[in-house]
């Protein structure tokens, strides 16, 4: 039985980024954004956008770390307002290097303990 969803349902597709390229970002977007099409014909689907955002001038002095955490920290402000999380295969399992991708798994671990 599948959840119940709002008719329009805002998603927040959480992916490993880092090693991508923005064609394949896209095109895992559009796939997941398909499937639950799929399988809720009734709803509309709108997907929350963090990867194509321009970052504010205020982070130009940032460190590469401090950019980091605060991508990290608006991506997690935007689950806020997600109706629905969606993890890729590839943003919890071990990437190419045999590391975790950070960003997701700080994403599932936020979403996981916030969910009620």
């Amino acid at each position: 039985m599948l959840p119940t969803l709002p008719e329009t349902t805002k998603v927040f597709v959480s992916q490993a980024m880092q090693h991508s390229t923005p064609e394949k970002v896209h095109a895992e977007r559009e796939e997941i954004m398909e499937k639950l099409k799929k399988l809720y014909p009734d709803h509309e689907f709108v997907l929350i956008d963090q990867y194509d955002i321009q970052d504010p001038p205020e982070w130009e002095s940032k460190s590469p770390r401090g950019i980091r955490w605060a991508r990290l920290a608006r991506s997690i402000d935007m689950m806020a307002d997600a109706d629905l999380i969606v993890f890729t295969n590839d943003a919890l399992d071990y990437n190419q290097t045999g590391i975790l991708a950070p960003g997701c798994l700080s994403e599932h671990t936020v979403a996981s303990k916030y969910q009620n």
